[in-house]
């Protein structure tokens, strides 16, 4: 895996329909607070929706220039230097360390790019992977909101986490490193 070969592009319609498949793949759907199946006019609503947002930025991971991925920032504040994010890789056949990539390529994004101070995360809580993925990102657990989603009849608590400039400038570096030594 050559990090060069990854980059993060602003989502456009010409990805509409590679996002959609992914957000309606199963794998992705059960990891959401919405599990419906979105359809093709809802989807594009949203897109146009949030297009030029100034709360919302919609990103697309692309590999040797094929969308693998995708992440939104969201409930921006620029007031407070806030935001939220979500994301996933969707392409199955992805390269080991795509989501490191995502991750890398994301939080450099906005926090260098956007003056962001806090990236924070909601995780359900039975997505062992995206915590440890959060994890490994260098996020510190913020706390919890217990029985907050309603799974399958089941509630299920949410992990709060969050991922903060001033611990982004060291880990970054720890980060590339790591990337370095898996190329």
């Amino acid at each position: 895996m050559n990090p060069d070969d990854f980059k993060l592009v602003r989502l456009e319609e010409e990805h509409l329909a590679v996002v959609l498949k992914w957000r309606n793949s199963d794998k992705v759907r059960k990891m959401m607070y919405n599990e419906n199946i979105i359809t093709n006019e809802e989807h594009v609503k949203w897109f146009e929706s949030l297009r030029n947002s100034e709360v919302t930025q919609l990103k697309v991971l692309l590999y040797l220039e094929t969308p693998i991925g995708v992440v939104n920032f969201n409930k921006i504040n620029h007031f407070d230097n806030t935001c939220y994010w979500g994301f996933y890789i969707g392409e199955s056949n992805a390269p080991k360390g795509s989501g490191t990539m995502l991750g890398y390529l994301a939080l450099s994004y906005i926090f260098e790019n956007q003056n962001i101070r806090k990236v924070c995360s909601e995780i359900i809580a039975y997505n062992t992977q995206s915590v440890i993925f959060h994890q490994r990102m260098g996020f510190l657990e913020e706390g919890r909101l217990i029985e907050q989603v309603n799974k399958e009849n089941e509630l299920i608590d949410v992990i709060l986490m969050a991922k903060f400039k001033h611990h982004w400038d060291h880990f970054k570096v720890e980060l590339e490193e790591q990337i370095r030594r898996h190329h």
